[in-house]
């Protein structure tokens, strides 16, 4: 018996022996696998750094002389940064680092940039690229944007790649918490006993027939990682020879718009009653709400509708700062900012050397792709301000661009709501659907005033942009019937209308794809939608008839002296001043003029300065109005 319990303790001391040095393996084994990844991550971080320079230096390079030479070097230094790219997160996977980093986003900024980049790709390619939105896009999400925007680029980046003729389409649709996600192409398709090799590490399937394209075969393998820890999954369905489909679900929670906003300090407001702006945008919506926030920073400034206007206003007056809508039927803003630096001199975007005095021209964009920002800042632009517009933005838009001698900075005046207002708000926001008031009293300019004149704005806009949206798509004019829904787009993102924002965007890329079927389609139920809002709409801004017996009776010199004044400051496009005076009119009574001020007024609300004009005109001819 004690020769057995020797034995058994001989035996328990052997394998005491051998698990301490399984642990001692154990961890020198970790030891030079964080060793390992630590001097891998170190590296590639160099190289990333140098490729970021020499990116950088043939960027600036480019008008130079060697403007082919430096091409190349431009598009291989992308493609090592990617590389590099790749490397790095397969090293955090490697190691366990590869965490994520949620944030409240804005959802459409981020499809908009993955499209726009996608389509440009496909351009290349000559494929053809759509994009499918089944149901309204959520405005805001919580998660982490940046690894969404690469699982969806990693997969559009693999169909053009492997596309060479026919077409890659981008679907999206949205069930109860869940993001679906769609990428089909026409391409290569892969072999059936190959689907389980895809997301295998540095693993490219038919390398032969593959021969040429780039990449270390990790862009799937993390993709799949990614969608991992966003709990989702990643499937893929194959014909050979025919195209792919790769789908994935991906669970999300809706954001915050207030956290998704910039944040800054409320005691660094910029006051500036002395800077010269100028607002240039045909959506009348979006002017007053630029014109609203700008009187927060005490500035009063001047409007105009399109390119033909900006370029006769930027000739008569110094400005400051010039906001240029980016999409504008006709003359767009870039072309409009290439023929005011083409003027040189003053208008030339560093005059005189001294780009601190020079003119500053800032684009209005609801796009943020690259793409886009490049194209405008070649077009003479100096920067570009994101649609919807917060006071966030435009206050470090007014402070990076206004001369130091031109403003001043302050504790901002926070406007509260009164509660008359409050319920106004609240019992409309009952009625609409889909409407956040809180959202657009926000964006609106921030007070009750410019919000109610916001939705006025909007409610007399909707019949106007269905017409020209029906007209548009009845000739297949898609260019119009893209810039049209651009425009609602971002007169319902001002006014809190995110669902039928996205629906809005939905035909915007549909348009841009030159897909009349999917706009055709789409387009009755988002009129219906629309016009049951202008119904609203029209019950809570009815038109309020004039009480005549209480006016004073005006004079025919008044009169005179009225309209005179009117036509000098429509000529300038000073709508402040002529509305102000024109509701100073309405309180007496003109006989025939009463009429005239009434559509004076709808017309300056409109922006519709040439309308009001002939008005005018026509009146103090002695035509009738």
């Amino acid at each position: 018996m004690k020769l057995f319990n020797m034995s058994e303790k001989n035996k328990n001391d052997e394998i005491d022996a051998l698990r301490a040095e399984l642990a001692e393996v154990k961890a020198e084994a970790e030891a030079a696998k964080r060793a390992k990844n630590a001097f891998f991550t170190s590296v590639v971080h160099e190289i990333r750094t140098s490729m970021n320079a020499v990116a950088g230096m043939a960027e600036l390079l480019e008008n130079s002389e060697n403007n082919e030479k430096t091409e190349i070097i431009k598009t291989h230094s992308e493609i090592m940064i990617e590389l590099v790219e790749d490397l790095l997160d397969f090293s955090r996977i490697e190691n366990g680092t590869f965490d994520l980093q949620p944030e409240h986003y804005y959802f459409p900024a981020l499809l908009e940039k993955i499209t726009n980049t996608a389509r440009l790709k496909a351009r290349e390619k000559a494929l053809k690229f759509t994009t499918e939105f089944r149901e309204e896009i959520p405005p805001y999400l919580y998660g982490d944007s940046a690894k969404l925007a690469r699982v969806l680029a990693n997969l559009l980046s693999n169909a053009v790649k492997f596309t060479d003729k026919g077409s890659v389409t981008l679907s999206l649709n949205v069930k109860e918490n869940t993001l679906e996600f769609a990428v089909s192409d026409t391409g290569a398709g892969i072999k059936p006993e190959d689907c389980s090799k895809l997301f295998d590490y540095f693993k490219q399937i038919e390398e032969r027939r593959n021969k040429g394209l780039t990449g270390l075969g990790l862009g799937l393998t993390i993709t799949d990682n990614i969608i991992r820890a966003m709990n989702g999954k990643l499937t893929v369905e194959s014909i050979y020879g025919f195209g792919s489909t790769f789908r994935v679900e991906i669970p999300f929670e809706a954001g915050d718009e207030e956290q998704a906003s910039i944040s800054e300090d409320a005691n660094n407001h910029v006051y500036a009653p002395e800077a010269k702006v100028l607002i240039v945008d045909d959506i009348d919506v979006n002017l007053s709400v630029g014109a609203g926030f700008l009187k927060l920073h005490g500035i009063t400034a001047d409007i105009a509708t399109n390119a033909k206007d900006a370029i006769k206003r930027v000739c008569e007056k110094d400005y400051d700062i010039v906001f240029m809508d980016h999409m504008m039927p006709e003359t767009d803003g870039g072309k409009a900012s290439e023929i005011i630096r083409s003027f040189g001199g003053k208008y030339a975007k560093n005059a005189q050397n001294n780009s601190e005095n020079s003119l500053k021209i800032i684009a209005l964009t609801a796009s943020v792709s690259p793409e886009t920002k490049a194209l405008m800042l070649e077009s003479g632009m100096d920067d570009f301000l994101p649609k919807p517009v917060t006071k966030q933005s435009l206050n470090q838009m007014l402070k990076k661009w206004l001369p130091a001698d031109k403003y001043e900075t302050k504790s901002e005046e926070i406007s509260e709501q009164s509660p008359e207002d409050k319920q106004f708000f609240s019992e409309l926001a009952e009625k609409a659907e889909g409407l956040n008031t809180e959202l657009g009293f926000k964006r609106s300019g921030g007070t009750a005033q410019a919000y109610r004149n916001s939705l006025k704005l909007l409610y007399r806009r909707i019949p106007k942009s269905l017409e020209k949206l029906e007209k548009y798509l009845s000739c297949n004019s898609m260019h119009d019937f893209k810039v049209e829904a651009h425009g609602m787009k971002g007169a319902l993102a001002i006014n809190g209308l995110e669902r039928l924002s996205g629906s809005a965007y939905g035909l915007e890329l549909a348009a841009e794809a030159e897909n009349a079927d999917v706009c055709r389609k789409n387009l009755p139920g988002f009129a219906e939608k629309l016009s049951a809002l202008k119904a609203i709409l029209a019950e809570t801004f009815p038109e309020k008839a004039e009480a005549k017996e209480t006016k004073k009776e005006g004079g025919r010199d008044a009169l005179a002296r009225i309209i005179e004044s009117l036509i000098i400051n429509v000529e300038r496009f000073d709508r402040t001043l002529a509305l102000e005076e024109i509701e100073s009119a309405m309180t007496l009574d003109f006989g025939e003029g009463d009429k005239l001020f009434s559509l004076l007024k709808a017309d300056l609300e409109d922006f519709d300065y040439d309308s009001a004009m002939e008005k005018l005109q026509s009146f103090n001819t002695g035509g009738k109005t």
